[in-house]
C-alpha cells in the first residue's frame, strides 16, 4: 500500500493501484487489471520469441552522463 498523508487528509492507494481511498473513504475501486494484462504481454511475447523494449528512457539517463559536467 502507499499512504500519503497531508495537512488536507490521509490517502492510502493499495491493491496495484485498484482502490483508492481518502480519509478512510473508497473513492475508487476496481478489480485489478494492471498485472494480469502484463503477464498476458508477457506470454505472447515468449510465445512470439519477440523483445518489446522502450529503451529511450535509458538513452536520456546515458545522455545525461555523457553531457552533464561533473565537480
Amino acid at each position: 500500500d502507499i499512504l500519503a498523508e497531508t495537512d488536507k487528509g490521509a490517502m492510502v492507494l493499495s491493491g496495484g493501484g485498484s482502490k483508492l481511498a481518502v480519509d478512510s473513504r473508497v473513492v475508487h475501486d476496481e478489480p485489478e487489471a494492471e498485472y494480469p494484462m502484463l503477464y498476458r504481454r508477457f506470454a505472447e511475447i515468449v510465445r512470439a520469441g519477440i523483445s518489446d523494449v522502450d529503451l529511450a528512457p535509458l538513452q536520456h539517463v546515458a545522455d545525461a552522463f555523457m553531457l552533464g559536467k561533473r565537480n
